[in-house]
């Protein structure tokens, strides 16, 4: 397994954990699914893969031009808060207008009483 399915394949893993954690609780609130579907896990995943970048520069030897490769663990929430605002902002979008191009979100369980 090489390093680039790591960092594909752990964002993939922690939003289908969230997922399965907000279905088995079934909210009826769509806001809860936006934020915990698309929000959070799009803030974890960022931090966790910009740990496990630097663990792996670390391991392997290289160092960064300008430094200490982890100085830039301080500039994580730079990265983050983008990332999770733009994928919570595209799924609000989707979950609105075009609710069954989301295929985890379930329409009657949102929007029907």
């Amino acid at each position: 397994m090489g390093v680039n399915s790591l960092m594909v394949g752990i964002p993939v893993l922690i939003t289908q954990l969230m997922l399965q954690w907000v279905e088995a609780r079934k909210p009826k609130n769509v806001f809860v699914f936006i934020f915990i579907v698309s929000f959070i896990p799009a803030l974890l995943s960022t931090l966790i893969v910009l740990t496990l970048a630097l663990l792996l520069m670390t391991w392997a030897g290289s160092q960064l031009p300008f430094g200490v490769s982890w100085e830039l663990l301080a500039f994580a929430p730079l990265v983050m808060l983008p990332e999770a605002f733009i994928n919570g902002m595209i799924i609000s979008g989707l979950v609105v207008y075009y609710p069954e191009w989301v295929i985890t979100f379930n329409e009657k369980r949102y929007y029907h009483k």
